[in-house]
């Protein structure tokens, strides 16, 4: 089964390469960001899938809902994506536009779920740390989570770091109960 994702990937790879050919990736990013957050808009999704709307006619919306973000390659991109029919998979260009764009920056995304609030000089550390180790700039968002009982989730991309102390109580009940 093909997914929005597969979908999507060619379209967030060519526009991100035209982009960062153009020197132009800030104003990308802005126009995708509109055009994507449209797309996922439950009454957009619903003439995006009404056989009596035309791809012209979709066009012209999106081309309206871009406003003051669209540029003439960002509209040869929109009138592209609507005549194949794609423009449901926007917000997904736009989520893997925002990976691209990250990467090439080298910013990596963390998240923190902790049982406790951090102190900025805990947060400071932590992202220091995670920096030096991971080579990456880190944008981190903490979440807190008093369910965890104390320790902490961390997530990064694919990396997952589970120190939480509720799943190794829940590790170590398991651990009990097949004994």
């Amino acid at each position: 089964m093909v997914t929005s994702t597969t979908v999507a990937r060619p379209y967030a790879k060519a526009a991100f390469d035209a982009a960062k050919d153009a020197g132009t990736i800030d104003k990308w990013s802005a126009f995708l960001g509109v055009v994507g957050y449209a797309a996922a808009d439950s009454a957009v999704i619903d003439l995006l899938t009404d056989p009596r709307v035309s791809p012209d006619d979709l066009f012209e919306l999106f081309k309206g809902i871009a406003g003051k973000h669209l540029f003439t390659e960002a509209e040869n991109f929109l009138k592209l994506v609507a005549n194949k029919q794609r423009l449901g998979v926007l917000d997904e260009v736009s989520v893997l536009f925002e990976e691209y764009k990250l990467a090439q920056e080298k910013i990596l995304p963390v998240n923190i779920t902790t049982a406790f609030a951090m102190s900025d000089d805990q947060r400071a550390k932590f992202e220091a740390a995670l920096s030096k180790r991971l080579n990456f700039k880190i944008d981190l968002t903490v979440d807190v989570n008093e369910l965890l009982l104390g320790g902490a989730i961390v997530r990064a991309d694919d990396l997952v770091i589970d120190g939480s102390i509720k799943t190794h109580l829940d590790s170590l009940y398991h651990q009990l109960c097949m004994e």
